[in-house]
């Protein structure tokens, strides 16, 4: 008898705790919120400044993060918009490339660093990168070629491959 007042009673305490918690967050989700002081509103005006649609360092770094994470897909889409806002950002064009790449869209790969060189063929990573493609591709001598030229570019990337994996020379 005792056992069944003592759970009757627990029953009814958790019964009001959660009507009382109930209440209480509807309360305060209707809480009016307090408006910004002048000084708050300037500093959040400050911060609104660049607008991300037309900022590329913005979406180059979104296009980076996502390729880090196997995100390769929107990886594409923030270096297109990288591009659009800065046609010449060389960069922008290689790692699409390498996204492209990564999901076997070997082509678009290909065409996206090809670009990459065409505006800046003094980067050994470019060539390094193409011949990465190349590799996935199945195009080994076309590769080695890119290797080469990466290594003589100083890439050290390139050389260690073609020391260690191709046992190829090329100074």
């Amino acid at each position: 008898m005792r056992i069944n007042n003592i759970l009757k009673k627990i029953s009814i305490i958790l019964l009001v705790s959660m009507l009382v918690l109930g209440v209480n967050s509807t309360l305060f989700g209707k809480q009016k919120k307090v408006d910004k002081t002048p000084e708050e509103k300037k500093i959040a005006a400050e911060k609104d400044v660049i607008e991300p649609e037309n900022d590329a360092a913005y979406w180059y770094e979104m296009g980076i993060l996502c390729s880090v994470y196997g995100n390769d897909k929107n990886a594409i889409r923030y270096f297109g918009k990288v591009i659009k806002l800065e046609p010449e950002n060389t960069k922008a064009y290689f790692h699409r490339g390498v996204s492209y790449g990564e999901i076997g869209q070997y082509e678009n790969s290909l065409a996206s660093i090809n670009k990459a060189i065409e505006l800046d063929s003094e980067k050994g990573l470019f060539y390094y990168g193409r011949g990465r493609v190349y590799l996935l591709a199945g195009d080994k001598e076309k590769a080695i070629e890119d290797f080469k030229q990466a290594a003589t570019m100083g890439n050290h990337d390139a050389q260690n491959y073609l020391k260690k994996a191709a046992m190829v020379e090329w100074e």
